[in-house]
Formats: structure tokens, sequence, C-alpha cells
């Protein structure tokens, strides 16, 4: 919960590198091995692995873990855990073909109406793609996707669920911003990054910043895209995902190219 709230990645880490250690001392082997796959997921976003994509590092060796474990998705729910959350580094760090791939394999949101922080943030992941693919290969399919992801969403709002408030507007800009309703989008990712700032959400800010900069980009709005994107870098340090800021970074190199980062990274101003 900790992750999905936008706490400080430094700190998880900190927090779960203890429970292991405390856990190892009473050889709680199942809680262990959930841990370490969670840490290492930080340790990935955080810069800390030689492959952000891969949960292999300090916490974690993944291929040695499956060779152990097997690659069933329905063998354990720490596999399901472990493909989750590789499910989330291919979305932030833009591998879509391994996206797709992992999005057949566990079909979290298409196989339970139920919610919990796992189905939240991936609900949430998928709707941005299939937004994004609607988008860009102009497909029916995949605003469909897309609609359907968003309706799901509404669903638990209307249920009570306000954690997804949020998340719903980010979706409602987005199906704006496919729509080619340029005014209510601004005006839907505006409101949600105002809503991240004044919660203190940095990820999702930092999220709703790099999806409306892409955006104004695509409208020819460089400028304003240009002031997003760099406050999306500023979110993403700002949490502690130093591997996604410099992703960002190097995605959109040319169009930061006047930025001073090291002026950024000092002074972590909010733009």
């Amino acid at each position: 919960k900790g992750l999905v709230a936008g706490k400080p990645l430094p700190l998880l880490e900190s927090q779960v590198r203890e429970a292991v250690e405390e856990m190892e001392d009473y050889n709680q082997k199942q809680n262990i091995i959930l841990l370490r796959i969670f840490w290492q997921f930080l340790l990935n976003m955080m810069g800390r692995s030689s492959s952000p994509l891969a949960l292999t590092g300090e916490a974690l060796h993944q291929e040695e873990y499956v060779k152990l474990n097997g690659a069933n998705i329905n063998s354990s729910f720490a596999v399901i855990f472990l493909k989750t959350l590789e499910y989330w580094a291919a979305f932030y760090f833009g591998d879509l073909e391994l996206f797709l791939t992992l999005q057949k394999q566990l079909n979290l949101v298409g196989k339970t109406s139920r919610t919990s922080s796992l189905i939240q943030r991936t609900a949430l992941f998928e709707g941005l793609i299939a937004f994004s693919l609607a988008r860009t290969k102009k497909s029916r399919k995949w605003k469909k996707q897309a609609s359907k992801i968003t309706s799901r969403v509404q669903a638990w709002v209307d249920s009570g669920d306000i954690n997804f408030k949020h998340i719903l507007l980010m979706l409602e800009a987005e199906m704006a911003a496919l729509n080619k309703k340029q005014d209510k989008a601004h005006k839907k990712y505006k409101r949600v990054i105002a809503i991240c700032s004044r919660v203190g959400l940095n990820h999702d800010r930092a999220l709703a910043n790099e999806r409306f900069g892409e955006y104004l980009l695509e409208t020819g709005e460089k400028d304003l895209a240009t002031h997003h994107i760099t406050v999306s870098y500023q979110s993403y340090m700002r949490w502690g995902a130093n591997a996604k800021a410099n992703h960002i970074r190097k995605k959109y190199a040319t169009l930061l190219n006047e930025v001073d980062f090291e002026e950024l990274d000092e002074n972590d101003g909010r733009g």
C-alpha cells in the first residue's frame, strides 16, 4: 500500500530491507520471497540495478527464482506477484512488447471484479497503454479496451472507493484526448495534477504530467509540453524513482536540451 500511496521509495526500500532481515531470523520463507520481489522492484525504480526491466539485483535474481519455482502463472501467488511487478516495470520503462505479453499472461483486471492495490495500479497502466495504442494506431479494438477499463474504474468509484477518483480523472483526460476534445482534456489533466500535488502523490503527479506532456507534443504545444515533462522528471526524482526520471530525460533529450537538470535536482523545484 505504501507504493500505491506514493510513499518515497528510499523510505520504503529501507523498511522492506529491515523486514527481510527480521523475517530471515524467523525463517518465514514465503513472506521473505514476496518481500524480496517487492524490494527488487523498488531497487529497479531507484536505479540500483543493472536493468530496470529484470527483477535481478541485490534482493532477487529473477531467472534463478523462475528456474527453481517455475514460470506458470497459476503456480503460486509469488509468481503472480513477480510477473505483476515485471509488468509494471515494462509500463514505466516503455517496453510495450513485454507489457502486452505479460498482459495476456496475467489478465488481472479482466478476470476479477474485486479490487486490491495490485488491481488498482494494473487497471491504470492497462488503461493508459490502451489509450496510447488507440491514439497512435487509430484502433477501435484498443479504444474499446480503454473504455472498458475506464468503466470498471468508474464502477469502483461509484461503489465508494475514493482511492480511484484521481485515477478515473486521468483516464477521463485520456478519453477526451482520444476524442480530440482538447479543452476538456486540458482541464482533466490539470485537475489530476492539482489533486496529486495537494495530497502528496508524487508518483501519480509525475505520471499525469508525463501523459499530459506527451499529449501536448501530439497537439504541437511544445513549450507547454516541455514544462510538464520537466515537472514529471522532478516528481519522479522526488518520489525517489531515479531510474524512471533518467528514462524521461533520455526519452525527451531533444525536447529538454535547454533544461538545467543540475539546478533542478539541487533546488527540487515544484514547477
